[in-house]
């Protein structure tokens, strides 16, 4: 019957995944920047969400949200005991650096440049500078 099998796809189609329509879903999405968004809303201060979230959006070409992400988790990440990731790779220096290439690649250097800064002064011991030449850039 031509009646029950409408209605049999109208209620397939409520059940689907994403919930507008029956576009794909983004790169993003498939991906797994909602999980970790999911994992940012329960402890919005646990810097190693953003800091995947940021590489999944730089994946998907989603710059803005990339440079967003690795800003929250160079903030977030005062030391290097923050979990497995952030151990991995360099704390908040790390997330500089992935800023400042990201910048790179965005044709922006002298955003790059203040980026690879912060990761500088973000890896130097407490108490010294790191910054005796100048930092990158400075040419001296």
């Amino acid at each position: 019957d031509v009646g029950d099998k409408e209605a049999a796809e109208k209620k397939s189609k409520k059940t689907k995944r994403p919930p507008l329509g029956d576009a794909p879903p983004s790169a993003p999405e498939r991906w797994g920047a909602d999980d970790f968004s999911r994992s940012i809303e329960a402890n919005p201060d646990q810097p190693d969400a953003y800091l995947m979230r940021a590489e999944v959006y730089r994946m998907a070409g989603e710059y803005t949200y990339a440079a967003r992400d690795y800003q929250e988790a160079a903030e977030r990440r005062n030391d290097r005991t923050c979990g497995f990731a952030s151990m991995a790779d360099g704390g908040a220096a790390g997330a500089f650096v992935r800023l400042g290439v990201l910048n790179l690649e965005l044709k922006r250097p002298a955003m790059a440049v203040e980026n690879f800064n912060s990761a500088l002064k973000a890896s130097a011991p407490r108490g010294a500078s790191s910054n005796r030449g100048g930092g990158v850039g400075a040419g001296g």
